[in-house]
């Protein structure tokens, strides 16, 4: 959690400061004037709940993201965006193959007026160029892709618009006083309760540092093949560093590759081509997000893509059909449970041994 200038005479005087998971009770900033720091889910969240509850409610946004409806104009659902093939498609990942390929290149307007279209239902459904919601990102919904995908809270624009909630847009808190922040725009503005969406940091304090060193890169990332494996330490290995849209599903494609892994039933490349893996993609993930990753674990918005790598290691497959109805339905889970089955099967002699 962030500290800030002043915040000893702010507590002193009655102040709270907190993280959103600390908070938990909407009547406890009845009739108070709640701050809430971030724009993420959490941050919006929070400042949602607490419009029309409390005395005034001011969310501080150092940067704008666009947030994306359940329902796109209140009938099509965000996973037929978002959980698809053919959603992961519009973005460029690392290595581009097939129809994808095209996609980027000879197809690219078709891809660039479907992600127009998309923006342009967004800002209209959330009236973000309205002056009283003021709230458009100025920028390309591609740069969801930043790892900042975030679903809309709802009826937070609705509030906003109202002045039930107010937003300041790209600033900070530059210091505290009893009662009452300053932010680096000049404004000050009454304060009760600081409420901060900022997030977390990775750690792993169950490694001691020789270990660690041998985990992550020189920037604190996790290097791991496959997000899973550190090529440098054995007996070693991570699941659950593949944050995802679905991450039940990723973990347990993982979990899959790991248990193949240590069955022998892999054939994986040399340590030095996984080294050189592992350097390429965490430099297109610290290009492609401007760093926000969550240390090299974050993939979205590439969740398919990573459960068929793992799938394709793995030599097993959903099969065609599947895959083609993935284009335009969203993901269902349930069309990769049979593939644990064959992988134990064909394993069954090493299993039994």
């Amino acid at each position: 959690m962030p500290t800030f200038a002043g915040q000893d005479t702010f507590l002193a005087a009655g102040g709270r400061i907190m993280h959103t998971v600390d908070f938990h009770d909407v009547n406890d900033v009845r009739g108070k004037n709640v701050v809430v720091v971030g724009f993420g889910k959490s941050s919006c969240d929070v400042a949602n709940a607490t419009a029309g509850i409390s005395a005034s409610t001011t969310v501080i946004a150092r940067t704008i993201i666009w947030k994306i409806p359940k329902k796109f104009k209140n009938v099509l659902n965000y996973k037929m965006l978002l959980l698809t093939r053919m959603g992961e498609a519009l973005f460029p990942y690392i290595e581009l193959k097939g129809f994808e390929k095209w996609f980027h290149s000879g197809g690219n307007k078709v891809r660039e007026s479907m992600l127009g279209s998309v923006q342009s239902v967004v800002t209209g459904q959330f009236s973000l160029d309205d002056p009283r919601v003021n709230l458009n990102p100025h920028n390309s919904l591609e740069t969801i892709t930043r790892s900042t995908v975030s679903l809309a809270s709802d009826g937070f624009f609705d509030k906003v618009k109202s002045g039930q909630l107010t937003v300041k847009r790209e600033c900070e808190i530059t210091g505290m006083a009893a009662g009452e922040l300053t932010l680096s725009t000049g404004e000050t503005i009454a304060a009760d309760y600081v409420i901060c969406g900022t997030g977390f940091h990775q750690r792993v304090p169950f490694l001691d540092d020789s270990i660690l060193d041998r985990v992550t890169d020189d920037r604190g990332n996790f290097a791991l093949y496959r997000q899973l494996l550190p090529v440098e330490v054995p007996n070693l290995a991570f699941n659950g560093y593949n944050s995802s849209f679905f991450s039940q599903l990723n973990c347990e494609i993982g979990a899959l590759w790991l248990a193949a892994y240590l069955l022998g039933d892999l054939t994986l490349p040399s340590e030095q081509e996984q080294i050189d893996h592992i350097t390429k993609r965490l430099a297109w993930m610290e290009k492609r997000t401007e760093g926000k990753h969550a240390r090299g674990t974050n993939i979205i918005p590439f969740s398919i893509h990573n459960v068929d790598e793992l799938l394709d290691d793995l030599r097993v497959s959903v099969g065609g059909f599947t895959r083609f109805n993935e284009w335009l339905l969203p993901i269902n889970p349930k069309n990769y449970a049979k593939l644990t089955t064959a992988v134990l099967k064909r394993n069954k002699d090493k299993i039994a041994a």
